[in-house]
């Protein structure tokens, strides 16, 4: 499935002519490659937008990429970029609540699964 995917955003990114359709599809490329825990390709993916159509979204996921790579300050960073990319007004809010979540999670330790001893 992600082969599929890859080859469909990967064509719309390419051909469309509207830079809106391309946007949006290169974006959900970049996802895939993440999903697929490809984060490189994801960024390079990313490097081929302007910044500009889609600022909070692309920083998200540089953000969510950074992650992936370890780079826990850059993605706090990021995050913040994507948050303060966000337009005024209640139709954003929940996607800024999102990304403060995603945020604050950054420095956050997986609680490590102890046995019990009974």
């Amino acid at each position: 499935q992600f082969a599929q995917a890859i080859a469909l955003y990967q064509g719309l990114s390419q051909q469309s002519k509207f830079p809106g359709i391309q946007a949006v599809a290169t974006t959900r490329l970049a996802e895939v490659y993440l999903n697929q825990h490809q984060p490189k390709q994801a960024l390079a993916t990313l490097q081929r937008l302007d910044p500009t159509l889609f600022p909070s979204r692309i920083n998200e996921l540089q953000a969510d990429a950074a992650l992936q790579r370890h780079q826990l300050e850059r993605a706090y960073d990021v995050y913040q970029a994507a948050i303060d990319a966000c337009p005024p007004g209640e139709a954003w809010q929940a996607y800024s609540t999102r990304l403060r979540r995603k945020q604050a999670n950054v420095f956050l330790k997986p609680i490590a699964k102890t046995k019990s001893t009974t």
